[in-house]
């Protein structure tokens, strides 16, 4: 069944019984392209976790009008840990590839990282658009839950918005096969998986910018216990490195879920 999303504006989620308006664009989509005729049940998420079921009754000014019918949490979404991901923002689509995946694999919120090395400053208008991209990805995966794309910042303070999570980050050998970084031994993607899940509130995952990450950013890496992981023997680009690092912690994440619970 298609997904429609409630207005992000709502600031609670509805109850059964209420009457609830889709935005002009989700109308269209359900009546002018679907031709859903009014009686229909229609599935709808508020964005935070939770889907609705909901009653098509009519269209009042341009807006879809349906009254709920119940009301259900997504386990999958609201129990701990939550992902993140610190992501260097790059030039062209490629960062908007990253954010699109990351919303694919289960991100529950996205930090544009703004590194030293970075080559792109993003404005307000790419913000805005990015929390757009995040809403319509989700509403592709049929997730119940809308990440939120936080506002770009430098490392520390992606870093210090992290809850008491836990980080580990992408780390690229050098040509002789060393390791990049003289601060820590990466971790292979074995190591990762065969550790026990930390019984943490997030766990995330930080890609670098094109350029990599500086002298001084491994040190606030390593200082705030991030740990480097090799990824592989060749250099990804940043939209691979988000896309195959979340996707380790997600499965670090269903290792921690509670016997018989939701994966």
């Amino acid at each position: 069944m298609r997904l429609f999303l409630l207005d992000p504006a709502l600031t609670e989620t509805p109850a059964p019984g209420a009457v609830v308006r889709l935005a002009p664009e989700e109308t269209k989509h359900l009546v002018r392209v679907l031709r859903t005729p009014p009686g229909s049940r229609v599935l709808l998420a508020d964005g935070r976790g939770r889907f609705l079921d909901g009653e098509l009754t009519g269209v009042r000014a341009g807006r879809a009008e349906l009254v709920v019918r119940a009301v259900r949490e997504d386990p999958r979404e609201t129990r701990p840990p939550r992902l993140e991901l610190i992501c260097g923002v790059v030039k062209g689509a490629r960062f908007a590839q990253a954010l699109e995946k990351a919303v694919e694999l289960g991100a529950h919120a996205v930090r544009p990282l703004v590194a030293a090395r970075s080559v792109v400053e993003p404005g307000a208008a790419r913000a805005q658009r990015w929390q757009a991209l995040a809403r319509a990805a989700a509403k592709q995966a049929g997730r119940a839950l809308v990440p939120l794309v936080h506002a770009p910042a430098d490392l520390e303070a992606c870093l210090s918005g992290l809850d008491g999570g836990v980080c580990w980050y992408g780390e690229e050998a050098a040509r002789d096969g060393a390791p990049a970084s003289a601060l820590q031994t990466p971790l292979t993607l074995g190591e990762l998986l065969a550790a026990p899940p930390p019984a943490v509130p997030v766990l995330a995952w930080a890609v670098g910018p094109e350029g990599g990450w500086s002298d001084e950013e491994r040190r606030l890496l390593a200082g705030a216990g991030a740990r480097p992981v090799r990824l592989g023997p060749h250099r990804l680009r940043t939209e691979t490195a988000a896309a195959a690092g979340l996707l380790l912690l997600m499965a670090l994440r269903e290792a921690a879920a509670p016997p018989g619970g939701a994966a």
